[in-house]
């Protein structure tokens, strides 16, 4: 009797086993299945998910080249109006220092033409004062030597007359 109690319950025990085995084996499936139907709609939705991503981080790459393209175009266009701006100041600028160098030069060209002035002025001066110095002399010369001649042709006449007279 109690190899018969043992055999049922162990023919029960393995039964159970076998059931257990059996619905842990058919759980693990399940789970498996529901794992991989879990991945492959998370993989879709996922997907889904990574593609509008996606899309959207490409919209937003080509709003930042298009805002980068109208900040560049704005900051050019500011800097070129600034450079045309600095270039009109820097032409006047040069414009007003020629002016002005022509102004210096024209003051003191005319300094200078004044000074030429005056020197040729007395330079002319001192040439009449010197052709007059010169003909005063001259003329003292000329009258020294007339009286020198005059005195020479009356001693000359004189021994002439001497002469004759001896």
């Amino acid at each position: 009797a109690l190899k018969v109690v043992q055999r049922l319950a162990n023919r029960l025990l393995a039964e159970s086993w076998a059931s257990w085995q059996q619905t842990a084996g058919e759980q693990r499936r399940v789970c498996k299945v529901a794992a991989h139907v879990i991945v492959w709609w998370h993989a879709g939705v996922l997907t889904k998910a990574l593609a509008a991503w996606h899309e959207h981080a490409l919209d937003a790459a080509q709003l930042a080249r298009s805002a980068a393209k109208i900040t560049l175009r704005w900051q050019n266009k500011s800097l070129a109006t600034s450079y045309l701006t600095w270039q009109s100041r820097t032409e006047e600028q040069r414009r007003l220092a020629r002016v002005a160098a022509k102004a210096l030069q024209r003051l003191i060209h005319r300094a200078l033409a004044a000074a030429w002035d005056r020197w040729r002025e007395a330079s002319g001066q001192q040439r009449r004062m010197r052709q007059a110095a010169l003909k005063v002399v001259q003329r003292l010369a000329n009258r020294l030597l007339a009286e020198s001649w005059a005195s020479w042709q009356q001693t000359a006449g004189e021994q002439r007359r001497v002469c004759k007279a001896a």
